[in-house]
């Protein structure tokens, strides 16, 4: 599924910005690896062979199965099953392609992006012509903000295979999100309707830019359209399913997962079937926690955890579940996994405090707080250390108050405060207008109103400085 962009993704500003944070979090994580081992799951994998009878499973990042569209384009978290042995001495050459490239999925689902891309290079000089391979190289770039390289690969698959359809969706995501060129990817959309006019996958792919575009409601018209062309297949109900589950109509995504599910049943067999059963699951599980049906995603969840054994929001969601039935020490273990997987993401320490709140374990939580201050601080340092204006943004609906306070007594930062400007428009018309979903209690993803408004308030703080757009 297209994540939504905002307009304002493609200054050079923005970019610069999430440049300075991938190689931030590089450093940090590199320090933090020099304190720890090596992730067990990955030391593991460079001296013993794991391969149980029978199972030869690797799912890519993004796969294209019987004209399948990749679940996911965004630089989302793979989800991936633990890779077999490194390559021995005397193997066949496609056997050692297809170990070195499932060793440098591990290491991405880790977000160890150089020893992976220096991985898939080495499977690309065994099997150069191997088209799997310089995708999955492709959607890591994505990952990592290259996205020049990305497209680039993109665009020699298509100049080798012009129908392929997960190159085409990857360079129409690009083009409608990290690298804005709306009138290529409208060209791409269009070549793809014209040549494939009653195609399903053609609707789907459609859908996806539409939803690019944050047109949900348009996307959503053209599933449906795709539902009417082939209503056996699975694909057109879980896509309508998710955006249904990010616009907050909650109750219409429960129907449309059953009837995936059964289109799975029906229609796929093997490691497809159960891939996308574990797409359909770990939703199910997310949108029974919505529910407050804490049990029934707990249950769901516990059905997927050997796919899911790399993915921190897995173990967040049913950390959750936990939490909501009141086992708050199953929650801890399951919250303190996804921050050792992903020490990078807020949500998990946010979700860690109210863990120990219940334990009356603040002293703890305290600790886990100071850390997080202690990052936030070192990033405003570097950035104004290299004479880069530093712009901090508090999210929509929040008092700035708490983001001063991290960063006080750091002199020449520029704050943007978003709860006055956003709580005015919400009051005179209606939430769903600026924000896609709640995920954020107060607030949620924006809708393109919602992100035309934060650039209207970014821009605007900005000229207001004595400094104005200088520098």
């Amino acid at each position: 599924m297209l994540p939504k962009r905002g307009f304002f993704r493609g200054w050079k500003v923005y970019k610069l910005a999430r440049v300075l944070i991938l190689n931030v979090t590089n450093k940090l994580r590199k320090a933090f690896l020099g304190k720890e081992k090596a992730k067990p799951d990955v030391e593991e994998f460079l001296t013993t062979d794991r391969r149980k009878d029978g199972d030869n499973k690797q799912e890519k990042f993004s796969s294209q199965v019987n004209g399948r569209i990749p679940e996911n384009i965004s630089s989302q978290q793979s989800r991936r099953s633990r890779p077999e042995g490194y390559p021995e001495k005397g193997k066949s050459a496609d056997a050692d392609v297809s170990k070195i490239s499932e060793l440098a999925g591990e290491y991405r689902s880790h977000l160890r992006y150089e020893e992976a891309e220096k991985l898939y290079k080495k499977a690309l000089k065994l099997s150069p012509a191997n088209v799997s391979l310089q995708l999955d190289l492709a959607y890591m770039y994505t990952d990592m903000y290259k996205f020049d390289e990305a497209e680039k690969i993109f665009l020699k698959v298509l100049r080798k295979e012009p129908d392929n359809l997960e190159a085409t969706a990857g360079l129409v995501s690009l083009y409608v999100g990290d690298k804005p060129e709306h009138d290529k990817a409208k060209e791409i959309v269009k070549h793809w309707q014209e040549k494939f006019p009653d195609k399903y996958d053609t609707r789907i792919l459609v859908a996806q830019y539409y939803q690019g575009l944050g047109r949900h409601d348009k996307a959503k018209d053209i599933l449906m359209e795709a539902i009417k062309t082939d209503p056996r297949r699975f694909r057109a109900y879980y896509d309508l399913a998710l955006i249904n589950f990010h616009s907050g109509e909650k109750d219409k995504t429960l129907p449309l997962l059953k009837k995936a599910l059964k289109r799975l049943d029906d229609n796929f067999s093997g490691e497809e079937k159960e891939s996308l059963r574990s797409d359909c699951y770990f939703l199910l599980g997310r949108l029974y926690n919505t529910f407050n049906e804490y049990e029934k995603a707990e249950d769901v969840l516990k059905k997927i955890k050997e796919e899911c054994r790399n993915s921190s929001d897995y173990y967040f969601i049913l950390g959750e579940a936990y939490l909501g039935q009141e086992k708050v020490r199953e929650a801890r273990e399951h919250f303190l996994t996804a921050k050792r997987i992903n020490p990078y993401k807020a949500d998990y320490y946010f979700a860690l405090k109210r863990c120990y709140d219940k334990q009356n374990k603040g002293k703890t939580y305290d600790f886990l707080k100071d850390n997080l201050v202690s990052n936030y601080r070192k990033i405003a340092k570097i950035v104004l250390a290299n004479d880069i204006r530093l712009v901090c943004v508090q999210y929509p609906m929040c008092s700035v108050e708490p983001l001063k306070n991290i960063l006080s007594g750091i002199e020449g930062i520029t704050f943007v405060d978003n709860e006055e400007k956003f709580k005015r428009v919400v009051d005179r018309t209606v939430y769903g207008d600026y924000f896609l979903d709640r995920c954020g209690r107060v607030f949620g993803h924006a809708t393109s109103k919602g992100n035309r408004l934060l650039a209207e308030s970014i821009a605007e703080t900005i000229l207001k400085e004595p400094e104005g757009l200088e520098r």
